[in-house]
């Protein structure tokens, strides 16, 4: 298999004494690969050493198939938390035409017509895994759903998967106030070439005075970490942000799979060496302005692959 995809075939029960390891390849069905295994098995070690310590519930912005709001939801209920599942269920609503590059469209998401709806599957997910005391689903466009939904005081853990500027931004305006200090914020999507996600959040945290750092989770989403402040060494990238590598170069599991690929590629030599860049890139311990262009050459066919040059060709994305 050419590289990086060997990375998102990872078999999560291969991942020898990780407690969510069982849990992360129940949900593989019912996963988007991505953010599949990777987000679930770094969220669930975030979770496990600080969810201890955060009050507040869980939310999630962006359902789709269930996998993700299933996996933070058995951690709401070990914490004692709920979770708010936020999702229009009948797709994405018009791309933002200033915000948004061409890439995704209105209905992208949404069920096949010959399948149940979203709604229903999840909320037969949710029954079959007894989780309708700690999951609270909130259907609709998330510019309507907020204005009826009461929060909670506060939140823990917001995991923002809407792929839209508008949504995106909507969310940042309504969650990130009511999260916790040292609460954990995830957006996805920040380094897909629709863009919107990232120029969401630009423009949220400029607007708010705030410089956030910017902890890549693999392969295209952030993790950031309320009220945190970048040390004075740590240089910007040249769009400005501060990213940081530590959460991959703490995640074993991630490092073990690279070595893996690296193992598996050496006679495919220009894959192998994108391989051992990237496991280069993850033993550092420093940070670089160059890191995260480095890491984006290391996934090169991964973003080529991903941006179709003619959008307009694209078939609409059912799930």
């Amino acid at each position: 298999m050419a590289w990086p995809y060997q990375l998102f075939q990872a078999v999560p029960e291969r991942f020898p004494g990780n407690p969510d390891s069982p849990l992360v390849a129940d949900l593989a069905a019912l996963s988007l690969h991505p953010p599949f295994p990777w987000g679930q098995i770094l969220y669930g070690k975030i979770l496990r050493e600080r969810g201890e310590g955060l009050a507040g519930d869980f939310a999630e912005c962006g359902v789709a198939l269930g996998g993700m709001s299933l996996f933070l939801a058995q951690h709401a209920r070990r914490l004692g938390r709920q979770l708010h599942a936020f999702d229009s269920f009948v797709g994405l609503p018009e791309p933002s035409r200033t915000h948004d590059n061409p890439y995704f469209r209105a209905g992208d998401y949404r069920a096949d017509q010959a399948e149940q709806g979203l709604l229903t599957r999840f909320q037969a997910e949710i029954r079959q895994r007894q989780l309708e005391q700690t999951v609270n689903v909130v259907p609709g466009f998330l510019a309507d759903s907020l204005e009826d939904f009461t929060p909670p005081d506060s939140f823990a853990f917001v995991h923002i998967d809407l792929d839209l500027y508008e949504p995106v931004l909507q969310a940042l305006a309504f969650f990130y106030p009511r999260l916790v200090p040292g609460g954990v914020l995830v957006i996805d999507d920040v380094f897909h070439h629709a863009r919107g996600p990232a120029r969401a959040a630009e423009a949220f945290f400029a607007q708010q005075g705030i410089a956030p750092v910017y902890h890549v989770s693999f392969p295209y989403s952030v993790v950031l970490f309320k009220g945190e402040e970048a040390d004075p060494d740590h240089r910007r990238a040249i769009d400005g942000n501060r990213y940081s590598f530590d959460l991959l170069r703490d995640l074993h599991e991630l490092r073990a799979a690279v070595d893996q690929a690296c193992q598996d590629l050496q006679d495919t030599p220009e894959d192998h060496a994108k391989a051992e860049a990237l496991k280069d890139l993850l033993a550092r311990s420093d940070h670089k302005s160059s890191d995260i262009y480095d890491y984006w050459s290391c996934l090169a066919r991964y973003w080529d692959d991903m941006d179709d040059p003619n959008p307009n060709a694209r078939p609409l994305i059912e799930i």
